[in-house]
């Protein structure tokens, strides 16, 4: 994958230090551990900015974006503002009818999209969205809602960037657009659904009623259900336009078969690949019956930009190339790690994302003892033998090496012939032999942030920077167990990611479609787990050709 990267001058670094504070120094304990502790970030990861309620009405163009949301739902007739009834009425009728109603509530949320860009770029701006609030759904007895729970499967990353590759290609070209408030083109189906619409939105044939309500006609965002109607309604069409389906393996991938074309839809979000002189026939084929905005050139897509190019190539052809440009996100990814490891942290420059380890060190791997030793009768494991002189020189041994910060297991005395995983413990080298010394396994100071860090950095390592792949998901696998070291090697990935946010993963193509083929490296590293000596198995596929490298 690293060799998909192009590597340009190193970014400047924030400092020269890591951790303030000794790495072997943890948060005091305390006495009463709340079950649900609290967070600084509510959410694991945000796409994009919350606007508070202050903010939305003293900000001009938020309130603009919120207003418009309301316009267009009402002109797309979502619900029936003809139909006003009462709440109580409906419900009862339902009973006297034996047929099931469900009511819901709506209300409005407004974000900021691209937050995390400069002021004055246009990819930052306000977005309001109406939404169904479906925690908060009853039927006509107010009893909760059962809903039918189809489930949806949106176009996976593998499959933008196979279009991308597709696009790349001579006389090919790539387009994406947005299709315009998307599930609210499906019909809601399944039981009648009657919304109550917030005080200041509800219409002029609502006044005197104490509680009323409409009736929800389209799958509006927030409905359990509506992502699904959604997807089946954007199927049917997609196939109506003489699109095929990839396969399973690829949901929501389409290819037509007469234009060459390829079609990746994720929600809302197309992008259509092919033949430059045939895309302009698939766009107008997807709009007879999807409302579709106009399409635009590789941009924005996924929250990565997508940034195309050409170059020559050593033998003097050209090539054709996408570059993956997420370094705004980098940027928030740090920005979060910094907020959530406090104050003393200080981000350097470091050339790798891993700390060093040796194999050696740890407890499946240590090397046999040289000289006297000792036998445990129990396991008939050899270690060195510590001798001390009397029982209280072993005490206050003992109660030097207690550890001060709070314990993943509970602290107690381990039984004779004990299982020390049992008990929360770690075993630990003792002198370079295979012998181990029982310690007690400390909780780190990031493991109620470490999942909100390193699933935010996932996203971003998955749609373009694979060489983070290794280093995040290793760490992903502690969460459960999250120690003072895995604090340490999170810090060493985010020193990383800081220096060499300015990387790009690149696709190039400068053969035609007929010298390319795809390409699958699978390897495996040797034991690469320091602690465990397991070995972790990957895989990375690619087009290839003598011009021609791009990751999929």
């Amino acid at each position: 994958a690293l060799a998909c990267c192009v590597y340009g001058v190193p970014a400047s670094s924030g400092g020269n230090s890591a951790f303030i504070l000794p790495s072997d120094v943890t948060a005091p304990s305390d006495e009463h551990r709340d079950k649900i502790a609290p967070r600084r970030f509510p959410f694991n990861a945000l796409v994009a900015r919350p606007v508070r309620k202050d903010e939305l009405a003293s900000t001009p163009e938020a309130k603009m974006a919120m207003d418009a949301e309301w316009d267009r739902l009402l002109k797309a007739k979502v619900w029936d503002t003809s139909n006003v009834r009462e709440w109580d009425d409906v419900a009862a009728e339902a009973l006297l009818n034996k047929k099931e109603v469900q009511f819901g509530y709506l209300f409005g949320i407004c974000v900021e999209k691209g937050s995390e860009l400069p002021k004055g770029d246009p990819g930052r701006k306000f977005k309001g969205r109406v939404v169904f609030q479906g925690n908060r759904v009853v039927n006509q007895s107010w009893e909760a809602a059962v809903f039918q729970d189809l489930g949806n499967s949106p176009a996976t990353m593998d499959a933008s960037r196979a279009a991308d590759c597709y696009g790349c290609f001579p006389g090919h070209k790539t387009e994406i657009a947005d299709a315009v408030q998307a599930y609210i083109q499906a019909r809601l189906k399944g039981n009648r659904c009657w919304i109550c619409l917030p005080p200041d939105r509800r219409p002029d044939g609502a006044a005197g009623m104490r509680r009323p309500v409409v009736e929800l006609l389209q799958a509006l965002y927030g409905h359990p259900d509506s992502g699904s109607f959604w997807e089946e309604h954007c199927d049917k069409y997609c196939k109506e336009a003489g699109f095929e389906p990839i396969g399973i393996e690829w949901p929501s991938t389409y290819r037509h078969p007469a234009l060459g074309l390829f079609l990746v839809v994720y929600v809302d979000d197309f992008k259509l690949s092919g033949p430059t002189e045939n895309l302009k026939k698939g766009w107008a084929l997807l709009r007879k019956n999807l409302v579709i905005d106009k399409e635009t050139g590789p941009g924005q897509y996924l929250g990565c930009g997508h940034e195309q190019g050409t170059f020559n190539m050593p033998d003097g052809s050209l090539a054709t190339s996408i570059s993956y440009n997420m370094e705004s996100f980098w940027d928030s990814c740090v920005e979060r790690y910094k907020d959530l490891a406090g104050p003393n942290v200080r981000i350097k420059a470091v050339p790798t994302p891993f700390l060093v380890e040796d194999s050696e060190k740890g407890p499946a791997g240590a090397p046999c003892a040289h000289g006297p030793i000792s036998e445990c009768p129990w396991c008939a494991h050899t270690f060195t033998p510590t001798v001390y002189k009397d029982l209280d020189e072993l005490n206050r041994k003992t109660m030097k090496e207690k550890p001060t910060g709070p314990l993943l297991g509970r602290i107690e005395s381990l039984p004779s012939g004990g299982n020390s995983a049992a008990h929360g413990y770690e075993s630990l080298p003792s002198g370079g032999n295979s012998a181990t010394q029982e310690k007690p396994l400390i909780k780190g100071r990031l493991a109620e942030h470490a999942a909100c860090i390193l699933m935010k950095c996932l996203y971003g390592a998955r749609m373009a920077r694979f060489d983070l792949l290794r280093a995040i998901t290793s760490l992903a696998c502690q969460l459960t167990r999250w120690t003072p070291e895995c604090d340490r090697k999170l810090h060493r990935l985010m020193c990383y990611i800081h220096t060499s946010k300015h990387l790009r993963m690149i696709g190039y193509v400068g053969n035609s479609l007929e010298d390319v083929a795809p390409h699958l490296f699978a390897d495996a590293d040797f034991a690469g787990c320091a602690t465990t000596q397991r070995s972790t198995s990957c895989l990375h596929l690619c087009f290839r050709g003598c011009n021609t490298c791009f990751p999929i």
